[in-house]
């Protein structure tokens, strides 16, 4: 489980995240992180949280933001807040490293996955982008997050019966939804 200040470094891109705040320090109002993310280095995919706010306001470099039907770059000292069920993608529109914070309202299980991935992630087991190698590994961690976060595409019918049938099969194999970061 992350604490206040924890910070876990991807090792397959050299992003990097710190834990400002965390869903037990809130009592699951929020969860705040800062993020590092390298010039040319993939963020997440275009996605949506149903049940969640998400506010990033930059700190140094340049967000590259796609809200709704526009696009647009921000820069030191601007916000962007994402309604809960608003399509989003963000990325580092800069020739230099960004910082940014992001926030998410309530804070649900968004520490565990952020966690899990980076933890897969120093075990050699996702690609670049943070995805999972294995699917049933990738299906066990959806069905953990359940209708917390989706993908725009492939459909959401598809993910929630993919999270809840190869994912509970994950599990009954052993495969685990969070996994703890274990620095070296």
């Amino acid at each position: 489980m992350a604490n206040p200040n924890d910070t876990f470094e991807n090792p397959r891109n050299g992003d990097k995240v710190r834990f400002l705040i965390t869903s037990q320090e809130s009592d699951g109002e929020v969860l705040k992180v800062q993020i590092w993310n390298r010039p040319g280095v993939s963020m997440p995919p275009e996605h949506f949280h149903p049940l969640q706010i998400e506010t990033m306001e930059v700190i140094e470099g340049e967000l590259g933001v796609k809200l709704n039907a526009g696009e647009q770059v921000l820069s030191a000292g601007q916000k962007v807040t994402v309604p809960r069920n608003t399509p989003h993608r963000t990325w580092n529109a800069g020739g230099s490293e960004l910082i940014l914070t992001s926030e998410l309202r309530p804070a649900l299980k968004s520490e565990y996955f952020i966690e899990t991935v980076i933890a897969l992630a120093s075990q050699g087991k996702t690609n670049v982008a943070g995805v999972p190698n294995n699917f049933i590994q990738f299906a066990t961690i959806l069905n953990e997050h359940y209708g917390e976060l989706f993908v725009t595409n492939p459909p959401v019918p598809v993910q929630k019966l993919t999270a809840r049938l190869i994912g509970g099969l994950g599990k009954l194999l052993g495969y685990k939804g969070y996994i703890p970061f274990e620095s070296n």
